[in-house]
């Protein structure tokens, strides 16, 4: 039968639009409100379906636009949304914003000095350098390029040390952080004096300046170097910071071994240089077999210990003690001089005030790399010799490939690596 225009239909069940999985119909109830229901179409005569089907879609394109309108869809007036009772609280529910993550740095060092472009590998970038902020440690690196997987920064200067790597995406504010994921390092290698074209032995700034076999090299507490410039029978003086070159003692070319004051002295190549706090630069001065001070505010260099031309092992004092081709120099804050008396293979130690000379460690003609104490180590022409603040002394073994351990105090000398 046909009720209000309509094809009669029989009521299933009522229910929510969501969980409706049957055919579905909509019809206007007397008071005018459109209801969801579930209806079973009854068979009618084709004449009447045919008519019904042209207002059937009409009716659904009326109700639909008053479903959009005026309720919910499910009787309940409303403001045409969707009905939220019972769905879950959104408060709880998970930022949908994805946080980014670091799998790699590389490089994953480099120096204190900053400068150095970084490619950080990860996941969730912002695809913008202006959006991203990069930290090594507390300071901000210079964003260079940035896509979803991948950022490029520069780093800015640092501490010498391990610091962490931080990510954030400026548009949802997250980061990630690599911890321990960049290490500053000692700045990379710079030309502070001499020229790579040859060797000569002019002074002057940076790589105007020459040296003939640059040997040992010694640092004070005013930002000055002191280089043993072996060929050139000389002792130089470097500015670190401006590069100026200056020859503090000898002449260059000149050979000998007179004490005098600047370029009246003469050194035979001098291999090894140390220098006190008290302003004195002392020199091993290698072929001539003896160690000489030079007072460096003044050029005076006379000979600590030692005579030049006559090789030896005998302990004594000043100019009655022998040396044998000595290498390395270290002086300790106490006064005493160090010496790696290379051909002697042995270790000497000079009281700098007096110039009294004994042997702490080795036997002179006998090489070896026997751990021992005093005269019962060995060792095979030891080279270059450095001491801490803790009354050791640290010696490079060259022949032995080795680095060895004096204690000063007691004369025990130890493989410490090699």
């Amino acid at each position: 039968m046909v009720h209000h225009g309509l094809t009669t239909v029989r009521q299933k069940k009522y229910c929510k639009l969501q969980s409706c999985s049957d055919e579905k119909s909509l019809f206007l109830s007397a008071r005018g409100t459109v209801r969801v229901t579930l209806f079973e179409m009854r068979r009618v005569p084709s004449s009447a379906r045919n008519k019904g089907g042209v207002m059937k879609r009409l009716f659904l394109m009326l109700s639909l636009l008053f479903l959009l309108t005026n309720g919910n869809g499910c009787g309940e007036s409303g403001t045409g949304m969707p009905d939220l009772a019972g769905m879950p609280d959104m408060a709880g529910m998970p930022d949908l914003a994805m946080a980014p993550t670091i799998t790699l740095v590389s490089p994953g060092g480099g120096p204190v000095s900053g400068g150095t472009d970084v490619t950080i590998t990860g996941t969730n970038f912002d695809a913008s350098a202006q959006m991203m902020t990069v930290r090594f440690g507390n300071n901000a690196a210079t964003v260079k390029s940035a896509s979803a997987t991948q950022v490029v920064a520069t780093t800015p200067p640092g501490a010498l040390g391990t610091v962490d790597v931080v990510v954030t995406n400026g548009s949802t504010s997250l980061s990630a952080t690599l911890t321990g994921g960049f290490t500053y390092q000692v700045s990379a290698l710079t030309l502070i004096a001499g020229g790579l074209g040859g060797p000569g032995n002019t002074d002057g700034t940076g790589a105007a300046a020459r040296f003939n076999l640059p040997f040992g090299v010694a640092v004070d507490g005013a930002g000055n170097l002191y280089v043993a410039d072996a060929f050139n029978s000389t002792i130089r003086k470097v500015v670190v910071a401006t590069g100026v070159v200056t020859t503090l003692a000898g002449t260059a070319g000149m050979s000998g071994s007179t004490n005098g004051t600047g370029a009246a002295a003469r050194f035979n190549n001098p291999l090894g240089v140390a220098v006190d706090g008290a302003g004195n630069l002392y020199v091993a001065d290698s072929n001539n077999h003896t160690i000489r001070k030079v007072v460096v505010a003044t050029g005076v260099v006379t000979t600590l210990a030692g005579t030049a031309g006559m090789s030896g092992s005998t302990n004594g004092t000043g100019a009655a003690a022998r040396f044998n081709n000595p290498l390395g120099v270290a002086v300790d804050g106490a006064g005493n001089l160090y010496v790696a008396d290379s051909n002697n293979h042995t270790i000497r130690k000079v009281v700098v005030a007096t110039g009294v000379v004994t042997t702490l460690a080795g036997t002179a003609g006998m090489s070896g790399s026997t751990d021992g104490t005093g005269a019962a180590a060995r060792f095979n022409n030891p080279y270059g010799v450095a001491v801490d603040g803790a009354g050791n002394l640290y010696v490079t073994d060259r022949t032995n490939h080795t680095i060895r351990k004096v204690v000063v105090a007691t004369g025990v000398v130890t493989t410490l690596a090699g």
